[in-house]
């Protein structure tokens, strides 16, 4: 017999996707911190300062630095191949933390990028959090 929807769902690990800002303090709880400081920070840019990564010109302005297409494309193929590992472990979560100065712009693109990567596919349940905002 099948395993029914209910059960077939409980077979996915929860990946949580959190940004978050180092002034603030590490998020508890986080399996992997990646550190987003190292790319260009739009707020030293005047008309992206008040917005934050969740809107369109501040996603644009991250995910147009090669740096930040490597790092996610990097941290999707090494999740790929880590989550069944995870899950043969027992696991039925995993957090990724991705930390940028403030937690309003760099990180939350990065971790909503993360997420909807991730969730494109079939091997996890997504949650994203934007702690700072």
């Amino acid at each position: 017999m099948p395993p029914s929807p209910a059960a077939a769902v409980a077979e996915k690990l929860l990946v949580r996707s959190i940004a978050f800002g180092y002034k603030h303090g590490l998020p508890p709880g986080a399996d992997w911190v990646v550190d987003a400081r190292f790319l260009d920070n739009p707020y030293w840019v005047e008309d992206l300062r008040p917005q934050t990564g969740l809107d369109p010109a501040v996603r644009r302005y991250v995910l147009a630095q090669p740096a930040a297409g490597e790092l996610l494309d990097n941290l999707e193929r090494t999740m790929a191949g880590l989550i069944p590992a995870y899950r043969s472990q027992g696991r039925q979560e995993l957090t990724i933390a991705f930390g940028c100065t403030g937690g309003r712009h760099r990180s939350v693109v990065l971790a909503a990028e993360l997420a909807r990567r991730l969730g494109a596919g079939e091997q996890v349940d997504v949650e994203t959090e934007f702690r700072e905002l």
